[in-house]
């Protein structure tokens, strides 16, 4: 019988947000985290879902791109 053991695979939050210059603050609100995730991320007391890990590693790859389509998501319409 072969046992199998899986890792989680991520990038480092606190280096990545670091490397990018932002606080946990404005990491979270620029990438769409919540504040509590982004702390709990780094102090390693919590995964993130994959979804999250998923961004994490696009963010790690190209973050400028990954704010462009931040951006392109929102469109801006006028108030009523």
């Amino acid at each position: 019988v072969r046992v199998y053991r899986y890792e989680m695979i991520y990038p480092d939050v606190r280096e990545l947000r670091a490397q990018l210059g932002l606080t946990q603050q404005q990491f979270a609100a620029e990438f769409g985290f919540s504040l509590s995730a982004v702390r709990h991320w780094e102090q390693r007391k919590r995964i993130p879902e994959k979804s999250a890990r998923i961004l994490l590693m696009l963010i790690a790859k190209d973050a400028g791109l990954v704010r462009q389509a931040l951006r392109d998501s929102v469109r801006r319409v006028a108030a009523e």
